[in-house]
């Protein structure tokens, strides 16, 4: 696994000469695609750790570590919100009533930013520590309100007048799907020689069912947004389902529902772990596409610009995850290497 640092790095390293060597205005609309993107892979896996330890899924602990290295580099992705926060007044609205000038106040943005990511940060350091279910619980509800609030600030508000209740949920559910793929793509390399098929199953059925719900609420979203057809709300999907956006949102219903949902089907294929780490891959980079479709089209068409972000995002949370990724003990695995999958 370790073999992988430089090349994520370098990846990370050729994102960010790219992104300011094709800077403009737009940029920052990116980036704040691409931190969305990275950032809702440390929550979801803040948000499984949490479920594991309230359903004492005690397969889970050969995952944990990946989870772990996964949630610790909240903290330092969380520095890429500093261009965000010193160019917000750039690409959000001021808002048109008080409620929402106030709200749209730069410093209470920054404010409210600075306490989410302080909540992620503290979870994510000190969710080794967390114990009881109720313990868990709590944290389950800070991450869901948290996320709720995160998602409205810095994806909803970028397309003006666009309101959604459902769109935190929208957000973290595609955080926690994308956190299971990259568990999933990580395994191989990570997990001990004699771990046994039936844990990559366990973890195959997350995954499985992390895609399933992730496509119920996009669905969802959508359609009750459509058949309502109220300006306001129907503006969000407009630009997105026309022109060559439209493309991309069908790359989307493939990649990030259609493909990985009919693989996962498969009992034999969850019990081999290459082949679920292809899955996961796959659930892992539709996850950053989708936040490019998300974060993007309140700028204008796609572009190839628009990946520097995306990859310098990409690569520097995947070296980071590398780096402080250390394996289980082994007196917490006797559970987990006995486990026996339904």
């Amino acid at each position: 696994m370790r073999r992988a640092l430089v090349p994520a790095a370098a990846i990370g390293v050729a994102g960010i000469v790219v992104t300011v060597a094709t800077a403009s205005p737009r940029t920052l609309v990116a980036w704040i695609g691409a931190f969305c993107g990275a950032i809702t892979v440390g929550v979801g896996a803040l948000a499984a750790i949490f479920i594991a330890q309230m359903t004492h899924a005690k397969w889970f602990a050969l995952f944990r570590p990946l989870a772990y290295a996964l949630a610790w580099s909240i903290p330092f992705v969380a520095l890429g919100f500093v261009p965000i926060a010193f160019g917000m007044t750039r690409v959000y609205p001021e808002g048109a009533g008080p409620h929402e000038k106030l709200w749209l106040t730069p410093v209470f943005f920054v404010i409210r930013a600075v306490a989410i990511l302080a909540v992620w940060s503290a979870l994510a350091l000190f969710a080794n520590r967390v114990r009881g279910q109720g313990a868990a619980a709590v944290a389950l509800v800070a991450i869901f309100l948290t996320t709720t609030i995160a998602g409205f600030d810095w994806l909803m508000l970028l397309q003006s007048g666009f309101v959604s209740t459902a769109f935190g949920l929208y957000v973290l559910a595609g955080g926690f799907a994308a956190a299971i793929g990259a568990i999933a793509l990580a395994a191989p390399a990570a997990l001990p020689k004699d771990a046994p098929p039936d844990v990559h199953h366990a973890l195959g059925r997350v995954l499985l069912t992390g895609v399933a719900f992730f496509s119920y609420i996009a669905f969802f979203h959508l359609m009750l947004i459509w058949i309502g057809d109220l300006p306001r709300e129907v503006q969000f999907y407009v630009p997105r389902l026309r022109g060559s956006w439209r493309v991309v949102a069908i790359l989307l219903a493939l990649t990030h529902f259609a493909i990985p949902l009919a693989l996962l089907l498969s009992r034999a294929l969850k019990r081999r772990p290459r082949s679920l780490a292809s899955v996961g891959a796959l659930v892992l980079a539709a996850h950053f596409v989708h936040f490019w479709w998300l974060a993007v089209p309140a700028a204008g068409g796609p572009r190839i610009a628009d990946l520097g972000p995306f990859l310098a995002f990409a690569g520097i949370a995947g070296a980071l995850v590398i780096g402080t990724f250390a394996p289980a003990k082994s007196d917490d695995l006797s559970h987990a290497l006995h486990y026996e999958s339904p």
